[in-house]
């Protein structure tokens, strides 16, 4: 056997072996049983830049959380805003006493925005237990509950976030990206190696976010700090783990536009070379696995004979049995109006578009200068 047929042969069992894995691991986490616990206190951080638009339908969220109110405090942060989001937040404030506001006039040197205002938020905080998520997001009735119930096992836990579906390509392979993006991260997660996590559904103890080194242990980039501070809590041996129940999950708006679609994926991509090696390594393995078997079994296909195209079913099907529980976790939440579930069939072909395109967006994510909005 040549070293050509040694690449290949193993590429191939990579490109299928990690995927079913990920998978196998994803189903076990779901069948684990769920033990009752007692309400604990609960602090739900918000950071919002100009965003007057979307802030009253995640507030009215808030509102309609199925939870002791006397056991959850918000903390909304205004970051420099120069529309109507302070005074949206001032008006529900006085209407929710478990509320308070952290007005953000001057960024900390070396900070991104975001993470300036999220480590405000956290600070100015009174529980141990931190909830976070974004003021594009929509929170189920039973979000707390769930993430609270998760938490009061571990010190840190990795929320999923599906974007609700649209019309176009553009959605179709939005909602792709996504559902591929957090398999692997609840795959990797279940299987006891996290390495990135969804910025707006984590939750941590107050602990774990101090012994991690708080956000200026993720100085430098201007996204990914989420996965870096992952990162630094799995280091230090904290309990991470991914919740997998439908009343967790945080719906959050898709991109409008492609420009939107690249400019959110080099953000994110911008922090990659900040990653750890292990256990970073292991998706980025498969993808590299799974380019080098599209070439090869096209390089057969027409050189040697058409039969070898048929070699792509094989990570094709790992692939559907890695992001099926994900995608049918989503559409259980809202249906398929609200959430796109993704046909076996457009697998291979979503697949291929983005292993062409997520190279050019780490490139350009690493060596372009990104800014946030």
């Amino acid at each position: 056997m040549n070293w050509h047929a040694v690449v290949f042969v193993s590429s191939l069992f990579t490109a299928v072996i990690i995927p079913l894995l990920l998978g196998f691991f994803i189903r076990k986490k779901q069948q684990g049983e769920r033990k009752e616990y007692d309400p604990v206190p609960v602090s739900i951080v918000v950071a919002a830049h100009n965003e007057q638009d979307i802030l009253p339908s995640l507030l009215t969220a808030l509102e309609e959380q199925d939870y002791p109110s006397h056991l959850v405090e918000f903390i909304l942060v205004d970051d420099r805003s120069t529309d109507r989001s302070y005074e949206i937040m001032h008006d529900w404030k006085n209407r929710n006493s478990n509320a308070a506001i952290i007005r953000i006039t001057e960024l900390q040197p070396g900070m991104s925005p975001k993470r300036n205002a999220l480590q405000a938020g956290i600070e100015a905080s009174k529980h141990d237990m931190l909830l976070l998520t974004d003021a594009d997001c929509l929170p189920l009735p039973n979000w707390i509950r769930e993430m609270a119930h998760a938490l009061n096992s571990s010190d840190v836990v990795l929320g999923l976030s599906p974007v609700k579906t649209g019309r176009g390509v553009l959605s179709l392979f939005t909602c792709y990206e996504n559902i591929r993006t957090q398999a692997l991260m609840a795959g990797m997660a279940a299987a006891g190696m996290p390495y990135m996590a969804v910025g707006r559904n984590i939750a941590y103890r107050r602990s774990a976010y101090e012994e991690a080194g708080k956000h200026q242990a993720t100085a430098g980039p201007l996204s990914g700090d989420d996965d870096l501070l992952v990162q630094n809590m799995a280091r230090k041996g904290l309990e991470i783990r991914v919740c997998l129940r439908t009343d967790s999950i945080v719906p959050t708006g898709a991109p409008t536009s492609w420009k939107a679609f690249f400019r959110q994926k080099q953000r994110h991509f911008s922090a990659s070379r900040r990653y750890s090696i292990w256990p970073g390594w292991i998706p980025a393995l498969w993808q590299v696995a799974e380019s080098l078997v599209v070439v090869c079994s096209l390089y057969l296909a027409i050189t040697v004979n058409l039969l070898y195209a048929t070699v792509l079913l094989l990570p094709a099907a790992a692939l559907v049995f890695l992001v099926r529980p994900i995608s049918a976790l989503f559409a259980s939440t809202g249906g398929k109006k609200t959430f796109r579930t993704i046909s076996a069939f457009f697998v291979p072909i979503l697949e291929t578009v983005y292993l062409i395109v997520s190279p050019l967006l780490f490139v350009f994510g690493i060596f372009r200068k990104v800014s946030w909005k």
